[in-house]
């Protein structure tokens, strides 16, 4: 009997782990996931989006004596400030770290945290990031559960992968893909970019834009910071906010006490998610937020502590998201992806890895990340740069001579020419009859050496620098 119940609780927990998420896990060799410095930006020289009237509900949080109310105001129009920025077409990178920790078995309570006595029974790391250039991005999130108590199940759970982009030369079409273990590899215990890693061997499937936020849970649209609905009404007493060097700061949480169906509206969209592999969200017992917005109201970064009751699916969860919209520091951070190491200069120069649309196209296209370029393509290629550099080389050569920048090379020069000279004008007067020799003796005196052995000797022991100069000259003179 307890070989049953253990199997049951086992199937339990797979299904409540894979509708916990939109992707799946994959088995790793380590408890806890390395610890890595988020990328940071500077603030971006791009025009305020603040409003006059969003100032104003901002300037009411912030001041001295400022209410309650007029703090979760403030608080509200800084987060749909940043959510704007993030929805328009700016070009901006976006990298995301979140960590989740599942305990079905219960026990799960609103100061539970990783580090409590009882640990998760489960923990998941999750990496992923947004590439974006106005109309054009791409998002990919990769997913692995960390050794724990239940390992021994985990080889047998569906893996999966998060990919999604759209493009401006195909407006009307939003690609999303949820991709399962037999057609992914994957592994997000790195700390260098994209901080993931999978062999797609899948594309994407295409979506019209409403069937693409149905699918992938959209809120509002594309790109947005959560699909969570945020108002003033269920914010929690105690919100902070400042403003130092360029940046908001904000720190709220939602009151877990605040109007039941503000609340269920809140978290309607992962309520879905949940339903839809059976289980249902019962309460957020904690939702804990700091974000950062600089204040010309683009988003700097935005940081999730939550934990939830949701039966089988219940678990805390710690999400992290660093904004960057400065185009040489995105460079800077996607051109460091690991996985182009194997590539040469020229290959990346011939896949158009110069551009953030560039890298879009590259991470799109699974037959570019697949494969490189062909051997015979690349023998091709150095070969031709082989033949640019010799006949450069022996321009350089000539322009130098005629500019008499090598004296000693245009004297040998000379002298061979004057030889060639010499011998053809007697093959010219032998075949003329000019010439007589004896009937008696031979031809040619085999114990004296041919003009070209001479014409060699004279060279020995000294770099040949006219070799391919010569031949040129000689062309010259047969022309003549």
């Amino acid at each position: 009997m307890k070989t049953i119940g253990k199997r049951i609780v086992c199937a339990a927990l797979v299904l409540a782990l894979m509708s916990f998420a939109l992707v799946g896990l994959a088995a790793c060799n380590t408890k806890y996931p390395d610890e890595f410095e988020m990328p940071t930006g500077t603030k971006p020289s791009l025009q305020n989006r603040i409003s006059e009237q969003d100032l104003a509900v901002i300037e009411a949080g912030l001041a001295q004596g400022a209410d309650e109310t007029a703090k979760k105001n403030a608080v509200i129009a800084l987060y749909n400030v940043a959510n704007s920025s993030r929805i328009e077409d700016n070009l901006s990178l976006m990298v995301q770290s979140t960590l989740m920790g599942i305990l079905p078995f219960g026990g799960i309570s609103e100061d539970y945290t990783f580090e409590s006595d009882t640990p998760p029974v489960g923990i998941v790391n999750m990496r992923g990031f947004t590439l974006r250039n106005g109309q054009n991005w791409y998002n990919e999130f990769v997913a692995e559960m960390l050794e724990n108590e239940l390992s021994f199940i985990m080889a047998e759970m569906t893996t999966m992968v998060k990919v999604n982009y759209h493009l401006a030369s195909d407006p009307d079409a939003y690609y999303f893909n949820i991709i399962k273990t037999s057609q992914v590899e994957a592994d997000c215990d790195i700390v260098r970019f994209p901080y993931s890693s999978y062999k797609l061997i899948q594309q994407a499937s295409k979506y019209d834009l409403d069937q693409y936020k149905d699918k992938a849970n959209v809120l509002d649209a594309p790109n947005e910071i959560y699909n969570m609905k945020f108002v003033a009404d269920i914010i929690a007493d105690g919100a902070t906010i400042t403003h130092e060097n360029g940046v908001y700061k904000v720190h709220f949480a939602v009151d877990p006490k605040a109007d039941k169906a503000l609340l269920e509206e809140w978290y309607r969209l992962p309520q879905k998610d949940m339903k839809e592999g059976n289980q249902e969200i019962k309460a957020y017992l904690r939702y804990i937020c700091d974000f950062e917005v600089w204040d010309n109201g683009y988003a700097k970064s935005y940081v999730a502590d939550y934990a939830r009751d949701a039966g089988m699916g219940s678990g805390i969860t710690l999400d992290k998201f660093n904004y960057l919209w400065n185009e040489d520091e995105i460079m800077d951070i996607i051109s460091s992806d690991y996985r182009l190491d194997d590539y040469s200069i020229l290959e990346r120069q011939s896949m158009g890895l110069d551009s953030v649309d560039g890298y879009i196209n590259y991470y799109i296209n699974a037959d570019i990340v697949k494969g490189k370029l062909q051997p015979l393509y690349i023998a091709l290629i150095v070969i031709a740069c082989v033949v640019a550099v010799a006949i450069a080389i022996v321009i350089v050569i000539e322009v130098l001579v005629r500019k008499g920048k090598l004296p000693k090379l245009a004297a040998k020069r000379e002298a061979a020419k004057q030889k060639r000279l010499q011998k053809k004008e007697a093959k010219k007067a032998k075949k003329q009859g000019e010439a007589t020799t004896d009937p008696l003796q031979p031809e040619d005196d085999q114990d004296e050496p041919s003009d070209s052995a001479v014409e060699n000797s004279d060279n020995s022991g000294e770099i040949d620098e006219n070799k391919g100069g010569d031949e040129i000259d000689e062309k010259d003179d047969d022309a003549e």
